[in-house]
């Protein structure tokens, strides 16, 4: 792994993905990172991120959604559980059901997003 940089300013950290890449969509796991990451994109609110992760997840295919949600199982459970919420709320023709039930139920992810954003993130366990 590479030490962490310096680009204009921001401090760029490498990761190593565990995947082969010529197999899936460079798009999809930046949406997932994005996810991930969401708490620390600067100069954003949690809620406004959201706002922008869900409308791009409106522009791809329902197979290309689905590719997503596998792949999220590569990430931890947050990631699962706020792409779950966003996809519930946005894709009414996706049951996210295999992302709940990957959820520990007793688990619970802070990450401060608000109910007019996300109606259905108590069922989700995000607070």
């Amino acid at each position: 792994m590479q030490p962490v940089q310096e680009i204009s300013g921001y401090r760029v950290k490498f990761v190593k993905r565990k995947m082969d890449l010529t197999q899936v969509d460079i798009n999809l796991l930046q949406l997932l990172d994005a996810i991930r990451d969401i708490k620390k994109i600067p100069d954003a609110t949690v809620d406004s991120s959201v706002k922008i992760i869900a409308a791009h997840l409106k522009k791809l295919s329902g197979s290309k959604i689905r590719q997503l949600m596998k792949l999220s199982f590569n990430s931890n459970a947050a990631v699962r559980a706020l792409l779950g919420a966003i996809i519930e709320v946005n894709f009414k023709k996706i049951n996210p059901v295999s992302l709940y039930k990957s959820l520990n139920p007793l688990s619970k992810y802070k990450l401060k997003v608000s109910s007019n954003i996300l109606p259905n993130k108590a069922e989700w366990k995000i607070e």
